[in-house]
Parts: structure tokens; C-alpha cells; sequence
């Protein structure tokens, strides 16, 4: 089956509250959302999870794996452990 849809939540630790950050369609995760303090009020000091899951013609898949992440005062964009090597 060909994957229509790809569906992107947020859920505060605090609430643990899912809602829709974005929905990417038509089979191209080219779209981009990104988070702003401001914009998707987020608050400094919180946790965050993130969950993603995808629709087909028959339905939804499950969830995947929840990510945490947390929004710091003053953060930098974080560094990779192991960039990659261009040749």
C-alpha cells in the first residue's frame, strides 16, 4: 500500500495533550513546519514528546516511538555527535 499521508503530534509532559504540529501529503515529507516559541506556544523549561504516524487507503498505522525533547532558554541549535563526511 502507498503512503498518502504522514501525521506529526505534540504533547506538552506536563498535559501529555496530543495535537496535530503538521499533516504532510501526497507521499512528500519536502514540506517543512518549523516549531516557534511564539508561534506554536511553546513554553521555555517544558518537555515536549513527539509522535509520528502515517495513513494509507486502508487507515492509520500505530504510532511510532515518542521522542522527548526539551525547550531551553537561550538554546543553540544542537550539535551533531558524528556530522557527516562529505567526499
Amino acid at each position: 500500500m502507498v503512503v498518502t499521508d504522514y501525521y506529526l503530534e505534540i504533547a506538552p509532559k506536563s498535559t501529555m495533550a496530543w495535537t496535530d504540529v503538521t499533516t504532510y501529503q501526497t507521499n512528500s515529507m519536502a514540506t517543512t513546519h518549523q516549531l516557534k516559541i511564539l508561534d506554536d506556544n511553546l513554553v521555555y523549561g517544558e518537555i515536549y514528546y513527539f509522535r509520528l504516524r502515517s495513513k494509507n487507503a486502508i487507515g492509520y498505522s500505530d504510532y511510532s516511538d515518542e521522542l522527548a525533547c526539551k525547550i531551553a532558554l537561550n538554546s543553540l541549535p544542537p550539535k551533531m555527535l558524528n556530522p557527516p563526511v562529505v567526499l
